[in-house]
Formats: structure tokens, sequence, C-alpha cells
């Protein structure tokens, strides 16, 4: 199990401010988790109509940042989990629909992810 984590959040409403603050906050320091309510373009993003609606800059500064996990919501047609550039994605999906997701952070970096469905 890790010690300490690191974990970084961008918001829903200004994303595009919280993006440029967390880039000057965080140039050359380790990331473990980053939290975000938009999905990074083209993972876990696919809405209804079946268009992709994440965003290209929540991708980008998860490039940069390097986190183990990366934990998001908002497109609640798309829950589950995936793997992009190194770092485990999960969309637990809407809880309001009893969805959830158990999360482990294992030794040597490795990060259990276990969907659940009450």
């Amino acid at each position: 199990m890790f010690g300490n984590l690191a974990v970084a959040g961008v918001g829903g409403i200004d994303y595009r401010s919280d993006v440029e603050r967390l880039r000057r906050v965080t140039s050359g320091s380790k990331v473990d988790v980053l939290l975000s309510h938009h999905p990074p373009k083209g993972v876990l993003d696919r809405a209804l109509l079946g268009v992709n609606i994440g965003l290209a800059a929540i991708g980008e500064l998860a490039r940069l940042l390097k986190p183990k996990l990366h934990l998001f919501g908002h497109v609640h047609e798309s829950p589950g989990e995936a793997f992009y550039d190194g770092v485990v994605a999960v969309n637990p999906g809407p809880l309001f629909e009893g969805r959830y997701a158990l999360i482990e952070m294992l030794e040597a970096g490795k990060v259990k992810v276990s969907l659940k469905r009450a």
C-alpha cells in the first residue's frame, strides 16, 4: 500500500483556469491521482448520441502529470475502466444508478479497480 499520495484536481465549471493553475503548481512535482469532472478526449467519454465529449486539455494535463490513476465522471453513459498513456482511467458512473468504484493502490505503483453497482 502507498504511504502518502499526491492528489490534484480539476473542476467542471472553470476547468481551463484549473488546468493552468495545476500546470504551474505541479511543475516538477509528482501527482499520483488526478481527479477531474470531465474525462480526457476519447477516454470513456462517449455520450448518449455516440459523440465523444471529453476534453483534450484534460488529456494533455494527464500526459504532463503522469498520474497512476485518473478519476472522473461527467459522462453518465460511459462508466468503466480504461488505460491510456500509462494512466489507469476510471469513470465509476452515476451514483444515482448505484454505480461506484473501489480503488486499491498496490505496491510498486499498481492500481486495482473494482467497478460496483449497488
